[in-house]
């Protein structure tokens, strides 16, 4: 072993949260702090179209995104075994199956929301990068993408 100082640890964090983290303010922070971090995304935010139009919700801009590629995913099979009826609701039980997921991906500036004044002293737009996963093919009874 040689002398000298131990090397410098790096540690690299990626925050993920659930639709409880789609806030403004959560966003505004992740970003400001140049921060990595996954959130699904659940509100209809708006974002500034790509052709020059007028605003269009995330969700419009997602569907107009080049695919990016595909991937065969395996799902596990899920039992309503020791699950709550909410969770058995929101998530039911399924049987082990291969996945074809479609993926893509943009940079969007989202607006910050007008209805929301105690949000004034944050940037009026915040840049992000977005990626999009969702199934091809989905069994129609399993499927629940929003439109």
């Amino acid at each position: 072993m040689t002398g000298g100082a131990a090397p410098a640890l790096t540690i690299n964090h990626i925050h993920v949260k659930d639709c409880e983290g789609d806030a403004h303010e959560i966003l505004e922070g992740l970003v400001g702090h140049n921060w990595r971090f996954v959130v699904r995304l659940t509100q209809p935010r708006l974002v500034v179209a790509e052709d020059g139009r007028p605003l269009e919700t995330l969700f419009e801009r997602v569907s107009s995104i080049p695919l990016t590629g595909e991937r065969t995913v395996k799902l596990s099979a899920r039992t309503d075994a020791g699950r709550s009826l909410a969770e058995c609701n929101a998530f039911p039980a399924r049987r082990e199956r291969m996945a074809k997921l479609a993926v893509r991906r943009a940079k969007v500036k989202l607006r910050r929301p007008k209805n929301r004044s105690d949000l004034a002293h944050l940037p009026a737009w915040l840049d992000i990068a977005i990626v999009d996963v969702q199934e091809i093919d989905c069994p129609p009874a399993l499927c629940c993408r929003r439109t």
